[in-house]
Formats: C-alpha cells, sequence, structure tokens
C-alpha cells in the first residue's frame, strides 16, 4: 500500500505541477509523466487484484498516454513555438483555486469512501482532485495547447476514477478510450496550430476578435 499511496500522490503533484507550469513543452513532458505514473497505478491494482488484462491496459496506457500523445503534442510545440503561458489570473492565485478544490474535493469524499476497500478509498479523492486541478487548468489558461492538456489531465483522473469505482475496465472499453484521446489529442493540435497561422499566438482571449 506504501507504493501505491506513493504512486497516488504523484499523479496529484504532478498535476499542480502542470498547473504551475509556464512552458508548455514542459507541462507536455509532465503530463506524460502523469500518464506513466497512472500506468504503474494501474499495474499496481492488476497485481493486487490478480488480473492479468490489466497489464495489457498498462501496455496501451505507456504507447498511447505517455509516448504517442506527448510526442504529437511535442511536434505541435516546436511547430507554433515556444510561448510562456500567461494565465488568467496570477500562478499563485491558479495554484490557491486548484488547492482549494482539492482539498474540498477530499472533504467530500472522505465522508462517504468508508462504504469502498481501503484501495478505492484512497484513490477516489485524488481522482477527483486531479479531475479539478485539470479543469483549473482549462479555465484558468490562455494557450490553446495548455488547455488541451488540462483535458488530458481531466482524462487520467476520469481513468483513476473508473478503475478505483469499477475494479478493472474491460480491455477493448480501455483501447476504445485510448484510441479516442488520440485522435482527439490530434484534432486539437490541429486546431492550435491554426489559431497559432491566424493570430501569430495561441491566446486563446484573441478569438474574441472574431466576434461580429
Amino acid at each position: 500500500m506504501e507504493l501505491y499511496g506513493l504512486l497516488l500522490t504523484i499523479l496529484l503533484v504532478l498535476a499542480f505541477l502542470v498547473l504551475h507550469s509556464r512552458r508548455p513543452a514542459v507541462a507536455v513532458v509532465l503530463v506524460g509523466s502523469q500518464s506513466m505514473a497512472l500506468a504503474l497505478t494501474a499495474a499496481w491494482w492488476g497485481r493486487e487484484q490478480g488480473l492479468w488484462e490489466m497489464y495489457l491496459a498498462v501496455l496501451f496506457i505507456v504507447a498511447v498516454k505517455g509516448l504517442a500523445i506527448p510526442w504529437v503534442l511535442l511536434r505541435a510545440v516546436r511547430r507554433t513555438g515556444s510561448h510562456l503561458e500567461q494565465g488568467v489570473w496570477g500562478p499563485n492565485a491558479l495554484l490557491l483555486v486548484a488547492a482549494a478544490l482539492v482539498a474540498l474535493a477530499f472533504y467530500t469524499t472522505s465522508r462517504w469512501t468508508g462504504t469502498f476497500g481501503p484501495e478505492t478509498g484512497l484513490a477516489l479523492p485524488v481522482a477527483v482532485g486531479v479531475i479539478l486541478v485539470g479543469l483549473v487548468v482549462m479555465v484558468g489558461k490562455r494557450l490553446a495547447l495548455t488547455q488541451v492538456l488540462g483535458l488530458l489531465v481531466m482524462e487520467n483522473g476520469l481513468f483513476l476514477t473508473a478503475l478505483a469505482m469499477t475494479g478493472s475496465l474491460p480491455v477493448l472499453v480501455e483501447m476504445g478510450i485510448l484510441f479516442d484521446a488520440l485522435v482527439g489529442a490530434v484534432i486539437m493540435t490541429m486546431f492550435c496550430a491554426r489559431i497559432n497561422d491566424t493570430f501569430a499566438t495561441q491566446d486563446t482571449s484573441k478569438l474574441s476578435t472574431l466576434k461580429g
């Protein structure tokens, strides 16, 4: 359980580091690292529950979320240039908002996680916290690529929630989810590149100039 708790802590800390990062390339690496930690968490779960199919899911997570999606996003960063992230609020304000939401998530979920096993009781507050931090990244950041990263952080939290609540996901379902995530990442990076070509920046606040 010590390793399990450490992996969950790493997942949450990496979400906060993505929020704090101002360089998109660094944030992409952090999201890829979070996906790797998610894969290790799934591997631990599979070993503890004796579910061999979880190891196949781990391979898919590593290949798609840990390697393929970060590779696609890093190519987008190189194409559009390394813009420094300017948040809607200051970085400290965003961290405080995220920390308050995570604390609320832990307080709320701790009131009814006692009905689940210890593994779920540990994972569920972290999963909800990761989802909320990803939401803050999407809402509080201005660069389109960084907002994509926020969506990926939320997806990692949702995957952890499903794993904790169900104990296992069918391999075909996991493959479908990961394929959708890969296709979505490719399409969203194309939109990011288009925004950058049009406005010479990925700042989504510039889209307001398109209003007629």
